[in-house]
């Protein structure tokens, strides 16, 4: 992601962005840099995410702002028509998340964890995608089999589960009033003044 973002961002905005690549428990920024952070689908990797809200607070300026995308992957996408096998894809990828550290439904945490490190003025919402408006192909993309054969390498989920997720998946696409449905959490909140 940091290469694509170097070549395409800097050709794109080259006069008005900078990439960087560093660690979001230890920026190598001074305290009270930015207005606006957010953090896109970070935390539910993190084993510490507090120790990340922290170091994004300190590079806030007073009443700056942070917003939190994350997933909780017992809201991930489901469809019509049902595809059962999932539940078994978003089990494993939350054993497998949890494993190395993750929390894979921090999603329902969100206002939580701002209030533990000091953030007000919190709110929280759901964003939902749905194929109808967004498209087969952004389901396609976010749902690939990328992941789910990284889960049948490290012994995660079973290939016969892939398999028949696979083929229904594939059916599911060609029925003709088929559905996909995702739920994001979005949560926000101010560094005070005080």
């Amino acid at each position: 992601l940091v290469k694509y973002a170097r070549n395409y961002l800097a050709e794109e905005y080259r006069s008005r962005c900078t990439i960087e690549n560093q660690s979001v428990v230890s920026l190598n920024f001074p305290d009270e840099t930015f207005d606006f952070v957010i953090m896109c689908l970070v935390l539910e990797h993190l084993p510490k995410p507090l120790d990340a809200l922290n170091e994004v607070k300190r590079v806030l300026k007073n009443g700056g702002r942070v917003i939190l995308i994350n997933n909780d992957f017992d809201f991930h996408p489901r469809t019509f028509p049902n595809i059962p096998e999932l539940s078994d894809l978003y089990t494993a990828y939350c054993t497998a998340r949890t494993e190395e550290g993750g929390n894979p439904v921090i999603g329902r945490q969100l206002p939580n964890l701002l209030a533990t490190a000091g953030f007000s003025d919190i709110w929280f919402e759901a964003v939902t995608a749905q194929n109808t408006l967004q498209g087969d192909k952004a389901f396609s993309r976010s749902e690939g089999a990328g992941i789910a054969l990284k889960l049948v390498r490290s012994g995660h989920l079973k290939s016969e589960v892939y398999d028949r997720l696979a083929s229904q998946w594939s059916n599911m696409l060609q029925y003709p009033d088929h559905a996909m449905v995702r739920i994001l959490f979005v949560a926000g909140g101010v560094k005070s003044y005080f």
